[in-house]
Formats: C-alpha cells, structure tokens, sequence
C-alpha cells in the first residue's frame, strides 16, 4: 500500500497511500481511483496504534495523490469508476505539473 509511482502506462490502477507521477509524454493516460473504502478500515488494532509508525502509515493511506510531471499537451485524466470526485466524472491534469490530492469518505471521492 502506498508509495511513489512513476507512470507512464495509458491505464494505472492506483493504491490508497500512492503517489502517482504521471508521464504523459507518450500520450494520455487515465488514473483510475480504487474503490472508496470507510476510513473506519484502515484503523489499526490498539496494540497497533500505540507505535507512531503504524498511526502514519493508517494517515498516509487514506489518500491519493496524482500529478502530472511531463511538458506534454497529453492529459492525465483521474477517474473513479464506481463513484463520483467532488460531484463529477473525472479530474483532468493537462499542465505540468498540476496535481490533485483524493480522499474518500467510503461513497465518494474528494478533492482536498
């Protein structure tokens, strides 16, 4: 779960936690958002949450965040299949490096 990801696929399945940097030199490429999960899953037990390593690792993943690192006129298009971010169909990224930063309620996505 998490990290960064350098992307230059037409099609990326992104994690919660993941920072995406997306390539789009080689042409358009559409983030796809994971399902919207309740944060209430990723809280750890409280044997967990008493290591401070572990509460940032449950802070971290609640997050997604996508940025287009390329000169391109390609666009980055963030999209969330099976709900909706801040109201609508997708986030398009066309400038470098424009980004957007996602977190999930558990219905939907939202941009922070």
């Amino acid at each position: 779960m998490g990290g960064a990801a350098e992307v230059k696929a037409r099609e990326w399945y992104a994690e919660y936690g993941e920072c995406v940097l997306a390539d789009a030199s080689e042409g358009a490429i559409s983030v796809v958002l994971p399902s919207p999960t309740s944060h209430i899953d990723f809280l750890p037990s409280c044997d967990e949450l008493s290591r401070l390593k572990d509460y940032m690792k449950m802070v971290e993943s609640m997050y997604v965040y996508v940025m287009k690192v390329d000169t391109t006129p390609n666009e980055v298009v963030v999209v969330a299949p099976q709900s909706k971010i801040d109201g609508g169909e997708k986030v398009v990224l066309k400038k470098q490096f424009e980004k957007v930063l996602l977190t999930t309620d558990g219905e939907n996505w939202y941009i922070m």
